[in-house]
């Protein structure tokens, strides 16, 4: 699910493209995360119905797939009983408390995009959270102009899910549909589940990484990558 956010233009041949992974890079915290346990924690049938789940999640650190599946249950225990309506205005509500909340944003991120943007480049926005609860965060920090690629809220035979979870590999053809095709002259991001964009990527900046993280990523790319330390 994409989005152009106002004054964001297609970019023409020539024009510098650079993208941002958004949690990690422009918040310090996992920001879907913070709504599901705040949902979790608004009621206690809620918590309780997630507490075995989360014991089996504390325990799945080396089983991705397990975990990617239990990550889907806690969603959908958190937002049990909740509609597509519902869910947008909430989204909205909570993504622009996040950016008020001290601690959540990376002020050094936000500066480097208006550089970015000052210099005419293009902006892009890759994340797996919900759009509206990036875009509404992304409103109050006052980022605007960008190119906003994120996943999407809908019913499914199970509740409310992400769907589209634009998540890794999904993330470079999303680019590609919002008119953001790679090479990517920048990318900026935390995490190796981002490789397939950096693979893209003519620099690759890992933002605030352990060095295990950059090793890895130096040897999986198989060229050096570039660490910037924000805050």
């Amino acid at each position: 699910m994409s989005a152009r956010l106002p004054g964001a233009d297609r970019p023409h041949e020539g024009t510098v493209t650079v993208v941002f992974d958004l949690d990690g890079v422009l918040t310090h915290h996992d920001t879907f995360g913070a709504l599901v346990r705040a949902q979790l924690m608004r009621a206690r049938w809620r918590l309780l119905l997630s507490l075995p789940v989360v014991a089996a999640f504390a325990l799945s650190a080396r089983l991705p797939r397990v975990r990617a599946r239990l990550s889907r249950s806690l969603v959908r225990i958190a937002l049990l009983g909740r509609t597509e309506e519902w869910f947008t205005g909430y989204a909205e509500r909570f993504g622009a408390e996040l950016a008020r909340t001290p601690g959540w944003v990376v002020h050094d991120a936000v500066r480097r995009i208006r550089d970015h943007q000052e210099r005419g480049d293009l902006v892009a926005v890759a994340t797996a959270t919900d759009r509206g609860l990036a875009a509404a965060l992304l409103r109050a920090i006052g980022v605007r102009d960008v190119v906003l690629v994120a996943s999407g809220v809908r019913t499914g035979r199970l509740g409310l899910g992400l769907a589209p979870h634009n998540h890794g590999r999904r993330k470079p053809g999303a680019l590609v549909r919002a008119g953001a095709a790679p090479p990517w002259d920048v990318v900026y991001t935390d995490s190796l589940a981002d490789l397939p964009l950096l693979r893209g990527a003519r620099r690759a900046v890992l933002v605030n990484a352990t060095r295990a993280t950059r090793s890895r990523a130096a040897r999986r790319l198989g060229r050096p990558v570039e660490t910037a330390e924000w805050s």
